[in-house]
């Protein structure tokens, strides 16, 4: 038996950082759920984000991640540097 070396599945995802002037963009970004609700909305400390277990609190200096199936992710951004690599604008 000869074991073969794999690469496993990269993808392209789109991102934002959330910072101290952006947070409506973000939150439009966001976009609507299935059923038109708001995916996420502005709360004193940043913004808290639907996602697929709840409610995800995004505060300044984090990163959301949209993947390929349109589900939104909160990553600090210590983990988001170790995770992702720029690819485009």
């Amino acid at each position: 038996m000869t074991a073969a070396a794999y690469l496993s599945k990269t993808t392209v995802v789109e991102a934002v950082q959330l910072t101290a002037t952006n947070a409506a963009e973000v939150v439009a970004w966001c976009g609507t759920g299935p059923r038109g609700n708001p995916r996420a909305y502005r709360n004193r400390a940043g913004v808290n984000v639907r996602n697929g277990s709840g409610l995800s609190p995004l505060t300044e200096g984090k990163w959301l991640v949209r993947d390929e199936q349109d589900l939104l992710h909160v990553f600090s951004d210590d983990r988001f540097q170790q995770n992702f690599q720029k690819v485009g604008p």
